[in-house]
């Protein structure tokens, strides 16, 4: 049984391989998108979360294999906004 689940996951490596990367790619690219536009909006118990480049892409890499909806099922605090 142990063997059959290895070799499941064996013999498409290189698939394996090129999704994750992409979804590096992928992740990397929003994590971008939220640094330059958005770093404003993550905040998170006074603590800047997106004030680095790299801290950024963690938050988002950790909270999308975290959470069941992605990056989309992550929901922050909100802000006291005056109208």
């Amino acid at each position: 049984m142990l063997l059959t689940v290895i070799r499941s996951v064996w013999r498409p490596k290189k698939q394996l391989l090129v999704t994750i990367v992409w979804m590096i790619i992928l992740e990397f690219y929003f994590s971008l998108i939220l640094y330059y536009f958005l770093y404003e909006e993550f905040v998170v118990d006074g603590i800047d979360v997106c004030s680095e480049l790299l801290s950024c892409f963690s938050m988002i890499v950790d909270v999308t294999l975290k959470s069941d909806g992605g990056f989309t099922g992550f929901n922050m605090p909100p802000k006291n906004y005056y109208y």
